[in-house]
């Protein structure tokens, strides 16, 4: 038998206060049922948020892609340092908001992966022979940099070394 204030309660007392901690006790689940819901609300919004982020980013660098190497003549070759950090972050360091090399050329809805496939692998073969070409050029202008630093530090070894003395 309950108690209160040193005397003893009756039979209705205890059923009233019986009934309000049940309802305190269902009170408190409905907060946390609410808090839950809300919760689970607001994570699924932030992984929409993410999923529509990551999306809106992979368009933008595939488009950036595309204009890159339509623009790689244009631009005397400096858009293929953007191709390069391209690779890089997409097949080095594994980036997911960077897409693979041939994507940028399908629409969505094609999603051909054999055509997709070729494309991928001419892409990165031109990349492998346009950065040879690129160091190659950077090589000769090196080379034809010097020379002239050569001949006019030590002109008579220049001169020694041009007639073959």
């Amino acid at each position: 038998m309950a108690v209160l204030n040193n005397q003893p309660l009756t039979a209705e007392q205890e059923k009233e206060e019986t009934r309000e901690l049940r309802r305190q006790q269902s009170l408190e689940r409905a907060i946390q049922k609410k808090e839950t819901e809300a919760k689970s609300k607001k994570e699924g919004l932030a992984e929409t948020a993410e999923a529509g982020l990551k999306k809106g980013v992979s368009m933008f660098t595939a488009q950036a892609l595309k204009q890159a190497w339509l623009n790689l003549i244009d631009s005397f070759g400096l858009t293929l340092l953007y191709i390069n950090f391209h690779f890089i972050a997409k097949y080095i360091v594994g980036s997911d908001k960077f897409i693979g090399f041939g994507e940028e050329w399908l629409p969505k809805a094609a999603g051909g992966k054999i055509v997709g496939g070729a494309i991928k692998w001419f892409e990165i073969i031109a990349l492998f022979f346009l950065d040879i070409i690129f160091f190659i050029l950077i090589l000769i202008s090196i080379i034809l940099l010097l020379i002239p630093i050569f001949i006019t530090i030590a002109p008579f070894a220049a001169l020694k070394d041009l007639l073959g003395l």
